[in-house]
């Protein structure tokens, strides 16, 4: 049986459909996203497309008013000082 040479999948040209079936055209809808997803080698793009398959979809809630730096320097402290306290009292439990 004569081997079939490997032909590298077609990106859509900027006049075409995009493939997505939006009816724009790809250089006004998904063009960029798959040429930066074809540039990354085949395991990699596989593995990436079956996590965000298989990935929970994440909700992000909005914070009720505008956030700070202050406030976000503050909470990024008190999640580092409760990781310590939580190894520390893990150390002395031994």
């Amino acid at each position: 049986m004569k081997q079939q040479p490997y032909r590298k999948p077609s990106i859509p040209r900027r006049n075409e459909p995009c493939p997505c079936k939006s009816g724009k055209k790809a250089k006004h809808c998904c063009l960029d996203r798959i040429k930066t997803l074809a540039a990354v080698p085949r395991h990699l793009r596989e593995q990436f497309l079956v996590a965000q398959i298989l990935a929970p979809p994440v909700v992000v809630t909005p914070p009720a008013g505008p956030v700070t730096v202050e406030e976000v320097v503050a909470e990024v402290a008190e999640g580092a000082t409760a990781r310590r306290d939580a190894r520390t009292a893990k150390a002395l439990s031994h």
